[in-house]
């Protein structure tokens, strides 16, 4: 940047002109890099020489480059980077992506957080750590249920450069990540516009089943759907449908996603609970009775909502007693069956005593055969 700047001061009239458009490019930084944290790097330059130092901030065409953190940065153009490795990428990430694995999310969820938040100067970078902290916030708090908190996180820096920093396996999680967002907004257009994209199109044979097929795809990404299409058919007041979808969410999910098995099985037992017709249908009753105390000894960890708790036992299923065989009938059934039996043995017998005869026939035809031909 200094070179530049001599270089300028040197140019008579097209000074001013000049330094305008350097004020520009150094406008498009968006961080202050007095506040923000500064990130250790080595950058390997097009020509081959290594640069040790720290990004400040970055855009899509340059990075501010210092060789000390809070020093002053010199904007220099991506174009002249080959690579960036982030020195201390494994270090800020580990905490979290431990907690991550122990599913300790609410503690993983903070430590992303903040490395997302300090780090934001890199996020238009490459395989950046800031943006992959920001997806991963989300991740935590989708497994917590915390749908509201996403779509602050997609809107801030790190978050919308996800797509475009980080490797494709990022993107279908991302688009599911804008559909909670939207579900947890109410905005069901946006959520009826995403399943599209998941769903076979009802033509043909198709249009004669009650909801559309989901493609074959992923479980972890079924699970979601199921759910999120469930809560789009209860706002279209669709409850059969929307059971279909609750009861596939928490089956598939159970002990993998508890807290989304969770709140798939609460919305099944309002639906089912508020029922008009429970009273009327035993089966009814059973079935909630079924999924209720299923709740309270799986993922309730023995408590379950107030409302719920008076199905929450098991079935009282009737038992079918066994068909009584009259003695006459037994005795003439087993009559018959002995009847079989000895008929079989009878044409076994005479079949091989055939095959024998057969046997010794043919043997006397080769013989006379060969006295023949002596």
């Amino acid at each position: 940047m200094m070179n530049v700047i001599t270089r300028l001061k040197t140019r008579g009239g097209f000074v001013k002109a000049s330094l305008m458009m350097l004020s520009v490019g150094i406008c498009m930084f968006t961080h202050n890099p007095a506040q923000a944290v500064a990130t250790k790097v080595t950058l390997l330059m097009t020509d081959g020489k290594q640069q040790n130092g720290f990004i400040q901030d970055s855009n899509a065409k340059q990075l501010l480059f210092a060789v000390n953190a809070q020093g002053k940065g010199d904007a220099i153009n991506r174009t002249s980077v080959k690579s960036i490795r982030f020195r201390e990428e494994a270090k800020l990430m580990a905490r979290g992506r431990q907690a991550f694995r122990q599913s300790a999310y609410e503690a993983a969820a903070k430590i992303f957080g903040k490395v997302a938040t300090d780090y934001a100067g890199i996020a238009a970078l490459k395989d950046n750590f800031a943006s992959e902290a920001s997806f991963y916030q989300m991740e935590c708090l989708r497994r917590l249920g915390k749908y509201e908190e996403l779509a602050p996180i997609l809107a801030s820096k790190a978050g919308k450069t996800i797509a475009s920093t980080q490797d494709k396996l990022f993107g279908e999680q991302l688009k599911l990540m804008k559909m909670w967002a939207a579900y947890s907004a109410g905005k069901w257009d946006m959520v009826k516009a995403g399943m599209k994209f998941y769903q076979v199109p009802q033509v043909g044979d198709a249009k004669m089943l009650p909801a559309p097929v989901f493609k074959k795809m992923a479980k972890p990404t079924m699970i979601q759907l199921s759910f999120l299409r469930g809560k789009m058919y209860e706002q279209e007041k669709k409850l059969g449908l929307a059971l279909e979808d609750y009861y596939r969410a928490f089956t598939i999910t159970y002990g993998n996603q508890p807290t989304l098995a969770k709140q798939a099985m609460l919305a099944a037992l309002a639906i089912q609970a508020a029922d008009p017709k429970l009273k009327d249908l035993q089966t009814n009753i059973w079935q909630l009775q079924g999924l209720a105390y299923y709740f309270k000894n799986g993922v309730g960890g023995g408590d379950i909502p107030a409302e719920y708790e008076q199905y929450a036992v098991l079935p009282d299923m009737p038992v079918r007693k066994p068909v009584e065989v009259k003695k006459e009938e037994q005795e003439k059934k087993e009559s018959e069956d002995a009847a079989k039996t000895s008929k079989a043995v009878a044409d076994k017998k005479a079949a091989d005593e055939k095959k024998a005869l057969d046997g010794k026939g043919e043997k006397k035809v080769e013989e006379k055969k060969a006295e023949e031909k002596k």
